[in-house]
């Protein structure tokens, strides 16, 4: 944390902790999400799986910057800490949920243009043998200024099997997020690309029914 100044902390959601901060030797700015986990073990093993994400490089997958991990001995806590790009026009789930105060459909078009863009990150994430694990509207985020209809759509936040196994990080998933987990997932655990899929279509689905649902 050291090579970093927070900006601001935009506080905890189901993952992690969101802050945003920009190196002490450069202007840009940077998401920094940090995620407690269960012990040092889980954190060590975690570190090592996030590292190929620090390897990829697609117009729509978000850009990996850097990895580390930290302890708050005061209340027992361990954190991995990843430092992705920044989307100063938020989030998928935040641009429905501004459509459905007023009733407003997102357009067909553009539906179309985020479907092909979220399908090409996830067959990129697929053909580097990564599962996204993760996947639903505030996990997208658009890519742009000004406008959102503008934007084009980046998917995020993948996570390795030790924290979406994580027992601490399972029990602080709102209930609502179970809606984008395909079934098998709350039987038996395990993770595939169906299983993506399953998220994406779930997706897919709030996409066209924003306006009436």
């Amino acid at each position: 944390m050291d090579k970093y100044t927070i900006d601001e902390n935009l506080g905890l959601d189901a993952l992690a902790e969101r802050i945003i901060v920009h190196r002490k030797d450069s202007d840009e700015s940077y998401t920094l999400s940090k995620m407690e986990l269960m012990d040092m073990t889980t954190t060590a093993v975690a570190y090592q799986e996030y590292l190929p994400l620090m390897k990829l490089s697609y117009e729509h997958v978000a850009s990996y910057i850097d990895i580390f991990t930290s302890v708050e001995h005061k209340i027992s806590a361990t954190y991995i800490n990843l430092v992705s790009e920044y989307f100063p026009m938020g989030n998928l789930d935040k641009y429905l949920r501004k459509l459905r105060q007023t009733n407003t459909p997102l357009d067909n078009q553009l539906i179309d243009v985020w479907f092909a863009q979220i399908l090409d990150g996830l067959m990129y994430l697929w053909s580097q043998n990564i599962l996204h694990r993760n996947l639903k509207p505030d996990c997208i985020y658009l890519r742009g200024e000004n406008n959102e209809q503008n934007c084009s759509v980046i998917i995020g936040d993948m996570i390795p099997p030790s924290v979406a196994y994580d027992v601490r990080m399972r029990t602080r998933l709102p209930r609502r997020a179970l809606s984008y987990t395909a079934p098998e997932i709350l039987e038996s655990g395990e993770y595939s690309i169906q299983s993506d899929i399953y998220s994406f279509g779930s997706t897919l689905l709030d996409m066209t029914t924003c306006d009436i649902l």
